[in-house]
């Protein structure tokens, strides 16, 4: 990586570090455990695992999206987990996500936010 992609990608890493210690420690235990991320080593910043580190970023990304819509990050937190969005084929955001598919995650709240149906 070049030397502007990795402050990029720094960067990106501190605003997803921030939305998510925003989770109530329980569920930022879980999301992390979910990855395999042992959470001491997410908070001292030596988590060593680039796609970890990626995807934590893309869930961050989504969760800030949906947190004005929710009222809370723990409520972002349970749509991310738990609505089926019926456009992706009734997966989840979790569940896409996990087969990256996550650009598909942010067009569809896109759509939603513009005035389109979800």
């Amino acid at each position: 990586m070049a030397n502007d992609e990795c402050f990029a990608f720094e960067e990106e890493l501190n605003v997803a570090r921030s939305v998510l210690f925003q989770l109530p420690t329980s569920l930022l235990s879980v999301s992390l455990s979910l990855e395999g991320v042992d959470l001491e080593a997410w908070e001292s910043g030596s988590m060593p695992y680039l796609e970890a580190r990626q995807r934590l970023i893309e869930v961050a990304k989504i969760l800030a999206c949906i947190e004005p819509w929710s009222g809370s990050m723990g409520r972002a937190w349970d749509w991310y987990c738990k609505y089926r969005i019926a456009p992706l084929g009734g997966l989840t955001a979790d569940e896409l996500v996990s087969g990256g598919r996550n650009e598909e995650v942010m067009l569809y709240i896109l759509h939603v936010s513009t005035g389109g149906w979800s």
